[in-house]
């Protein structure tokens, strides 16, 4: 097999993988810090405003297709009993110059109607490790990481409702 091939074919398998594999959690004991704006209106908004609520920020981008389909799917999850103790953040992570208006026509179009921040500093992937969109992290109530997804999620997977049933409870 030719060498720009086998390197194509490693990076698809990896590609694979990290869809297929959660996320490394960081310590359980670990806060990360986070702001971000509250989008439209561009309220600063931080992470530990959400303390003493277990809280899912999942983070998109209106390039990500995968993000497509897993923002209507944790829209609808936010209106099932499993997440009535729990906070669900659509945190933006398209670069700055991004118009407001691209953003309103996906969520739009998509139905959405969650609360979102926009990340115009890109800041939430370093924040709490990810690697790629979509990019989910599941806080406890004293804000540490408890779980973390990397690719979509799958709202009715038993894995995601007991993460879920943990912090909530």
């Amino acid at each position: 097999m030719p060498v720009a091939r086998r390197r194509r074919l490693g990076r698809v398998v990896a590609v694979v993988l990290a869809l297929a594999a959660p996320a490394a959690c960081s310590d359980a004991s670990e806060s990360p810090e986070f702001a971000a704006a509250s989008w439209p209106d561009g309220a600063p908004t931080d992470v530990t405003d959400l303390r003493g609520s277990a809280v899912l920020l999942a983070g998109w981008a209106t390039w990500c297709v995968p993000c497509e389909r897993e923002l209507p799917m944790l829209d609808e999850f936010a209106a099932t009993a499993a997440a009535e103790n729990v906070e669900i953040v659509a945190v933006n992570v398209d670069r700055a110059d991004v118009a407001d208006g691209d953003l309103e026509a996906m969520l739009d179009r998509l139905d959405v109607d969650l609360p979102v921040w926009r990340d115009r500093a890109q800041t939430f992937l370093a924040a709490y490790e990810g690697t790629m969109m979509p990019y989910s992290v599941l806080l406890d109530r004293d804000g540490a990481v408890a779980r973390a997804w990397v690719g979509s999620l799958d709202t009715d997977s038993d894995e995601f409702l007991a993460a879920v049933a943990e912090v909530s409870g």
